[in-house]
C-alpha cells in the first residue's frame, strides 16, 4: 500500500535553514543527531524474520546543488536477527519529462537493531516538479522477503 503523496519545496537556502528532518536512534534506542535533510515519505513493512513485527523506513531528500539531489532512507529497526535491505528510487521530472533513478547494487546494507542510513548515488533531478517511487526490499537469512514502496512529490530548485 502506498502512502499518501506530500509535496515538499526543496532549495540550498531551505535546506540550511530547515536543519530538521528524522532523528537518528542507536541501538538503545536513545536519541541522537538529525541529519540536515527533508522528509519525503516513510515506508512501513513487516520485519522479514518476524512479520508480526512493523519497521520503518523514513525516505528523506536533500538538495545537492543546480538540480541535484541526493534521497536517504534512515531504517529504525528493532530486529533481533539482522536483514538485508535494498533501497531505490526512480523519479520523474514532471516540467522536463526526465527520468532516473532505479535499482543500484551500492545500495544494500544489513539492518540490525538500531538505526541504519542508506544513501543513494546523487541523482541530476533538474529544477521543477519531481515525482519519486522510493522502494525497499528486505531479505532475511530464511528467503523471506517484503517488498515496499512509498510516492511523493517535491519541487527541486
Amino acid at each position: 500500500m502506498r502512502n499518501p503523496r506530500p509535496v515538499a519545496t526543496l532549495s540550498a537556502a531551505a535546506l540550511v535553514a530547515f536543519g530538521g528532518g528524522v532523528a537518528s536512534t542507536t541501538a538503545s534506542g536513545e536519541a541522537g543527531a538529525a541529519p540536515a535533510s527533508t522528509p519525503l515519505c516513510s515506508i512501513t513493512y513487516p520485519d522479514p524474520m518476524h512479520p508480526m513485527r512493523a519497521e520503518y523506513s523514513m525516505v528523506s531528500v536533500e538538495s545537492a546543488g543546480a538540480g541535484a539531489t541526493t534521497f536517504a532512507f534512515h531504517t529504525v529497526s528493532k530486529a533481533l536477527v539482522p536483514y538485508k535491505q535494498q533501497a531505490s528510487v526512480t523519479w520523474a521530472n514532471l516540467d522536463t519529462g526526465r527520468t532516473g533513478g532505479g535499482w543500484d547494487s551500492n545500495t544494500v546494507a544489513e539492518i540490525d537493531r538500531g538505526r541504519t542510513t542508506i544513501t543513494l548515488p546523487t541523482q541530476q533531478v533538474g529544477s521543477g516538479r519531481i515525482t519519486v517511487v522510493a522502494a525497499v526490499s528486505n531479505t532475511a537469512a530464511n528467503g523471506w522477503t517484503s517488498n515496499l514502496d512509498c510516492t511523493a512529490e517535491y519541487t527541486a530548485e
